[in-house]
């Protein structure tokens, strides 16, 4: 016993070194080279590397060997963000926040150099006479037709003329993960709407869009190219020069027909290719070259984008299709008359303001006599806070203000849409509703009263249901919720409110739980009695990932759904053990394993009791066989004797289930934990590979769907084939079913009788079902399976058999079942027969 104990030890910790090894040996090295200037405080500055959720600290103390002013680091393979840190790092900056090792590549520069200064704001000159502040005089005109030009005596004055505005986007935020923002946010002021929000964090990248990332440039059609229309910061293109206003003549050395051409040709680009772009900008010619990079994830954008993912509309993508875009504002009732919602989403917003962190909306409705503005001010890092990934940095303010113009009474309520156009990555392998809605009530004193969420699939089906909508109370919170990310609405304000779950679009039949849907507040009325008075309302607008920690400083845990409390409970334990293995080897397929070990290790006795019970089995088949021949018209006494054989020889049939019970919560918890857990979505099983480097995901080994029939991929064909195989082929999930159709061949003991020989044939069809069942799970679960499947044929393996038996030995003593005697009812019946014959004789 103790023997085969250390040779499970050996085996375990011999599969765990073979893997550090094989991921050693697929993983080359690379080598960053560091330029340090003169002035840097080298002994108190170094630099952090974070790859993975893995950190390794570079020093920069100079090397006795060179010549102190360039350092070399030899690096794995992999995607590394950069970081200054330490004592008088303030003033320094790094001229890259990213590097990348692959095999194609195995060096990369980087330099540190200081931070430039920022612009001292210019002062106006004050002419004589007048104090700075006061509003400078304005000269009469001396021409009548000039729009400031005093009318004629007697002369009505002319109508007012409407400000024209034209159509602009605007951006706030950065994309650089070391710059003091954690969102990169596109404004449109047609109906002042938010666009887009993208993460800076390179901890969340798209995983489906694998092309090179230049920036969202809203371009539009111009003669000679196409018009950049926005160009956020820390974005490649802003790295590059790029600035709204210019013409994109060229891209890549290819041709600029028009705003569609931009997005076709970056289709075909990669990341860190190096791009020249050809411009002009005023009229005059111009080159700049970008480096590109991978595209961050983006919480909110328009759904078109995700119909273009989901495969779902043509390339390039039709822009003539206009989606509802997020915290779309209309006034709903002004004095006795309900509005249905007053234009004010397809008309042009002023902007009154606009800076790195902010930008201020305005619109003035003459007809009703009020102005409406929106102030949008992003959320910003304290000092000290850029390595906390859970700062409370993840919303915007927004700031509601309506303004009454004219004099009298009248009263005022607006409708605020929610997020739309949430993420819907993993649709055609995850089980999950992709945009549920949930809504956080609670009571006047602040404290929440419950969390009630409710599936997409069930709004799509009925829309207009009443069950749905929550009237006059007050919410903590009311949002989407994406199965790794989440977008909500935080009223600031103590007035109640109607909240409901909204349609944005059509609903698909097919793909019910990929439904656009947006929650939706109605204020109540609020009456202004005079020019002047206002309504002014706040909301928090919280767009990030779902991290416990992050979600637990806006009271938003309960958005990540571990299911029932008993499966929540073994979630939870199993999500810690894995992290906590994580942190210890900085790979989750290693965890994993270790996980898996620990999980064979703890059932040890209980497998051992099932795989003696096993050979025990077969030990016994020759007599059970002989028992099934000798009662085969008797099932009670087949029965009976089989139940006198396996006591005698003290073995349970049903010994050999337990094991399996005990695993079932841990494989439903363990799903769970993958289906929720965003620290394995973009885990690799082996780094610097692409296949199979979401452990949250399948493996995706090879894609399919260029060739693959339609029906296969999405399923259908009048519901004679099983559900869809999605877009990949995955090999793990074939990998796992065929060790449990090895398993079951190996350790199933032959049939003693039709009836077993019937279950058998049954069970291999199942495993054909497993395969499909199987098919898109998790790699992460597969790899779990696989590591278990493995130990459960080397346990038996290694398991001593029991001895052969010598000449003198016999087959284990049979069991005679004496038979049952009869009643009295029966022996009755006999003598009335002998009697009849004994007369008819």
């Amino acid at each position: 016993m103790q023997r085969n104990f250390a040779l499970f030890l050996v085996l375990s910790f011999g599969i765990l070194l073979g893997w550090m090894a094989l991921v050693a040996y697929l993983r080359p090295v690379g080598t960053l080279e560091i330029t340090v200037p003169d002035g840097l405080d080298r002994d108190n500055v170094e630099i952090v590397a974070k790859s993975d959720g893995a950190e390794r600290k570079l020093s920069l103390k100079a090397e006795d060997d060179g010549d102190g002013k360039t350092i070399e680091w030899q690096l794995m393979s992999g995607e590394y963000e950069l970081t200054l840190s330490g004592k008088g790092s303030e003033g320094w900056r790094l001229s890259k926040a990213r590097v990348q090792f692959t095999k194609e590549k195995l060096t990369d520069a980087v330099e540190i150099a200081k931070r430039p200064e920022p612009k001292k704001p210019e002062v106006a000159q004050v002419p004589p006479g007048e104090k700075p502040g006061d509003k400078p005089a304005e000269k009469p005109n001396d021409k009548p037709n000039q729009p400031n030009a005093e009318p004629p005596d007697g002369a009505k004055p002319p109508p007012a003329v409407a400000e024209k505005v034209s159509r602009q986007r605007l951006a706030v935020g950065s994309i650089q993960p070391d710059s003091p923002y954690r969102l990169l946010v596109t404004f449109d002021n047609r109906g002042a709407v938010v666009e887009r929000i993208e993460l800076a964090s390179h901890r969340y990248r798209d995983l489906e869009d694998d092309s090179g990332y230049l920036g969202h440039l809203s371009p539009t059609d111009a003669a000679n190219g196409a018009v950049v229309g926005v160009v956020g910061m820390g974005t490649p293109a802003s790295a590059a020069g790029l600035k709204p206003g210019d013409i994109i003549v060229k891209l890549a050395g290819r041709e600029v027909a028009g705003a569609d051409a931009i997005e076709g040709i970056l289709a075909e680009t990669r990341p860190d290719e190096e791009i020249d772009i050809a411009i002009l900008r005023d009229g005059k010619p111009a080159t700049l070259r970008a480096t590109l990079d991978r595209h961050p994830m983006q919480i909110v954008r328009p759904e078109i984008e995700n119909r273009r993912h989901r495969r779902e509309s043509p390339e390039p993508p039709n822009r003539g299709i206009d989606d509802q875009l997020s915290y779309l504002v209309s006034l709903t009732k002004v004095g006795e008359e309900k509005l249905d919602g007053v234009d004010l989403s397809s008309v042009e917003w002023r902007v009154a303001a606009h800076d790195e962190k902010s930008v201020e909306f305005e619109h003035t409705l003459d007809k009703l006599g009020l102005k409406v503005t929106k102030r949008f001010e992003l959320a910003a890092l304290a000092n000290g806070e850029n390595e906390n990934v859970d700062a409370r940095a993840y919303h915007l303010t927004l700031k509601i203000t309506i303004e009454q113009l004219t004099d009298g009474e009248r009263r005022i309520a607006y409708r605020l849409d929610g997020p739309t156009g949430l993420p819907t990555e993993g649709w055609w392998y995850s089980r999950l509703g992709m945009r549920d809605y949930f809504v956080g009530p609670e009571n006047d004193d602040g404290e929440r009263t419950g969390f009630f969420p409710m599936r997409c699939v069930d709004v799509a089906k009925r829309p207009d249901e009443s069950d749905w909508v929550r009237r006059q109370e007050s919410v903590a919170f009311v949002g989407v919720n994406a199965q790794y990310f989440a977008a909500a609405v935080l009223p600031k304000h103590d007035e109640k409110i109607t909240t409901r779950p909204v349609l944005v679009g059509d609903v698909m039949k097919a793909h019910e739980n990929l439904t656009n849907i947006t929650c939706q507040i109605v204020t109540e009325p609020r009456t202004l009695a005079k020019k002047g008075d206002k309504i002014v309302h706040e909301y928090e607008l919280f767009a990030g990932p779902k991290r416990p920690e992050l979600l637990g400083q806006y009271d938003l845990r309960q958005t990540v759904d571990y299911g029932w409390w008993v499966w929540a409970w073994i979630a939870r334990f199993l999500q810690g053990v894995l992290h906590t293995f994580h942190a210890l080897v900085g790979n989750y397929g290693l965890a994993i394993l270790m996980l898996t070990v620990m999980v064979r290790l703890a059932m040890f006795p209980l497998s051992r009791k099932q795989v003696l019970g096993a050979m025990k089995m077969q030990e016994l088949q020759p007599e059970m066989k002989r028992i099934n021949e000798m009662y085969k018209k008797d099932l009670e006494a087949r029965n009976r004797a089989l139940s006198q054989l396996f006591r005698k020889h003290n073995y349970h049939p049903l010994s050999g289930c337990l094991p399996i019970f005990i695993q079932l919560p841990i494989f439903i918890g363990l799903y769970n934990s993958l289906s929720v857990d965003i620290e394995l979505r973009q885990a690799p099983l082996i780094p610097g590979l692409a296949w199979c480097s979401n452990l949250a995901a399948p493996d995706m080994l090879y894609d399919w769907s260029g060739w693959m029939p339609h029906f296969v991929i999405n399923g259908g064909l009048w519901g004679m084939l099983p559900p869809a195989m999605g877009p990949f082929l995955n090999v793990l999930p074939i990998i796992t079913v065929s060790l449990m159709i090895v398993q079951q061949k190996l350790f199933t003991p032959p049939p003693t009788n039709e009836q077993a020989e019937m279950q058998q044939k049954i069970m291999k069809y199942m495993m054909v079902v497993m395969c499909f069942l199987f098919y898109k799970v998790a790699s992460g679960l597969c790899l779990y399976f696989i590591c278990s499947s493995t130990w459960g044929l080397a346990e038996r393996k290694l398991m001593p058999k029991p001895a052969p038996k010598t000449e003198g030995e016999t087959a284990p003593a049979s069991v005679a079942v004496k038979p049952k005697p009869a009643t009295n009812g029966s022996t009755a019946k006999n003598k009335n027969k002998n009697k009849k014959r004994q007369k008819g004789r």
